[in-house]
């Protein structure tokens, strides 16, 4: 079997597994959970089964497949090699970005079927639990609670409901599917334009590899973002979030302008209620001195008296001050993280006058 023809064997062996997995959980797991009735069991069973079978076979094959395509690349000299490799590379890129996009659509079809589908019936609780000689408090509890636990609170995450939480999970479920199939949508563009670029960059496999997760990590934890954002300030508008996850996904240099402006405003609505600068508490001190070298005039005392305290009131840390004329004497109380003993008695010799520490008695 040639190269080519057992690459191509591998990826639709892979591709098919992965799908007929994909559809046996979607179609049977997932309406469980939500409440409806699942596709036959049996059937999903056996879809399930081969899917898996048919991954394994094509995941085995596929890496020395892929290992002798890039064998030959190697080989090449430049440009031929990056040319070569870009190309492969973006093969396989579109490739998965085909089979996420098929695992989307197919989470997309087995919601709307699901939609279609009747309850699965529910299980009762008799009345001879409740009544009678012999009483279960079991059968009570299956009847309801009303406890308030902190679990509870959840719900205006998940869903105040057993069903609305499980709509939820799956509506997150797909909406992270989708941004996955947004970033590697971008990374294909990103690679196309790479491809026919005369002056790009040697190829690199590590460089592709390490951008390539970190795109796709972008996009998860974006998703996770506006999960949060919609569940939180919009809650009956989160049924945009696949179409918000994909959009950002596809475009994700718009999707971070996007994220740090929620970011930014989330930041000043924490800022507006916790303070961003805590200072350590201070205890206050008050300084009493006479004040020497003011005039003899009581009036002309008074006066500069009077245009000292201004001056010291107006020191930053000063927060009161007040005189007493008849004993120049002035008492300033301070805080000593702001001002001190020395802005004070600067101020005062600056208008010519001077302190007198400890004051007469």
């Amino acid at each position: 079997m040639g190269t080519m023809t057992s690459l191509v064997f591998a990826g639709a062996t892979l591709g098919v597994g992965v799908l007929l997995l994909s559809t046996s959980l979607c179609f049977g797991l997932m309406p469980w959970a939500l409440g409806v009735a699942p596709m036959e069991p049996r059937l999903a069973a056996i879809l399930g089964l081969v899917g898996l079978v048919l991954a394994i076979v094509g995941v085995s094959r596929t890496p020395a497949s892929v290992r002798n395509f890039q064998m030959k690349a190697e080989a090449a000299v430049e440009p031929e090699r990056s040319t070569l490799l870009y190309g492969q590379y973006l093969v396989g890129i579109g490739f998965a970005l085909l089979i996420v996009g098929l695992m989307c659509s197919t989470l997309f079809a087995a919601l709307a079927w699901s939609a279609g589908r009747p309850t699965k019936p529910s299980s009762t609780v008799a009345q001879n639990d409740l009544v009678g000689d012999t009483w279960s408090s079991t059968a009570l509890d299956a009847v309801g609670r009303d406890d308030y636990s902190l679990l509870e609170r959840l719900g205006v995450l998940f869903g105040a409901s057993p069903g609305e939480a499980y709509f939820v999970v799956a509506l997150f479920v797909l909406s992270t599917m989708v941004a996955m199939l947004g970033a590697l949508f971008f990374f294909a563009n990103a690679l196309w334009d790479k491809l026919g670029c005369p002056e790009r960059d040697p190829f690199d496999a590590r460089i592709f590899w390490a951008g390539l997760w970190f795109r796709l990590g972008e996009a998860v934890l974006f998703n996770i973002v506006f999960f949060l954002c919609l569940r939180s300030y919009a809650p009956d508008r989160y049924l945009f979030l696949p179409l918000v996850s994909l959009l950002v996904g596809m475009f994700l240099k718009s999707g971070e302008a996007m994220v740090n402006g929620i970011a930014s405003r989330v930041f000043e609505a924490f800022q507006a209620l916790i303070p961003t600068t805590m200072s350590a508490p201070s205890a206050s001190k008050l300084w009493a001195f006479a004040v020497g070298g003011l005039p003899e005039d009581a009036a002309e005392r008074e006066v500069k008296l009077k245009e000292l305290v201004e001056g010291i009131e107006a020191l930053k840390g000063v927060s009161r001050v007040d005189s007493d004329p008849a004993r120049t004497l002035v008492r300033v109380d301070f805080d000593p993280q702001l001002s001190s003993r020395a802005k004070v008695r600067g101020e005062v010799e600056f208008r010519g006058l001077t302190v007198v520490d400890p004051p007469p008695a």
